[in-house]
């Protein structure tokens, strides 16, 4: 029973962090955009224009992020 409390509090404790605070890719991949967090990174990317796939067969994503986010780093082939 005592085993059962303390791995209640161990999830408590961990669920008052936030999901996207606990994974280093995430913290990673808002680095590499330049943004502190996941609604940064998609504020801009909400319009349904963006939606679907283009004519060429690419996401339509694909060319917000190449405009949005004009990073070296970040070539055409990565965001691909």
């Amino acid at each position: 029973m005592a085993e059962r409390m303390n791995r209640g509090r161990r999830l408590s404790a961990a669920a008052k962090i936030k999901f996207d605070q606990r994974l280093v890719l995430a913290n990673w991949l808002l680095d590499l955009f330049g943004v502190a967090t996941f609604e940064d990174l998609a504020k801009n990317m909400r319009d349904p224009a963006f939606e679907g796939i283009s004519e060429d067969g690419i996401s339509k994503y694909h060319q917000c992020m190449r405009l949005l986010f004009d990073r070296p780093e970040l070539s055409n082939d990565i965001l691909l």
